[in-house]
């Protein structure tokens, strides 16, 4: 036995939330800004549904990468190359 941990840490779940929030808002304003950019008059019923239907078709990509890009930042474990090369030997 190694002694690895194999539980999440204590604010994962926390810090997925709050990149997922973090994507959400980056992608409304986008979208906002892009209608604004490239109409002349749109409605708030065009933002709002324009921002919900993106965020709804993109929610499972979302939900998967906020909790890929949370689990890097409070997991200790890094990268080291030379595991890859003991691997390739066997």
């Amino acid at each position: 036995m190694c002694g690895l941990k194999f539980e999440k840490e204590t604010g994962f779940f926390w810090s997925a939330m709050y990149i997922s929030y973090g994507i959400n808002v980056a992608i409304g304003v986008t979208i906002g800004i892009g209608l604004n950019i490239f109409f002349d008059e749109v409605s708030l019923n065009t933002y709002l549904y324009s921002i919900l239907g993106a965020v709804l078709l993109l929610s499972t990509l979302i939900f998967r990468y906020s909790r890929m890009i949370a689990l890097h930042f409070v997991s200790g474990y890094k990268y080291d190359p030379q595991y890859d090369k003991l691997d390739n030997k066997a």
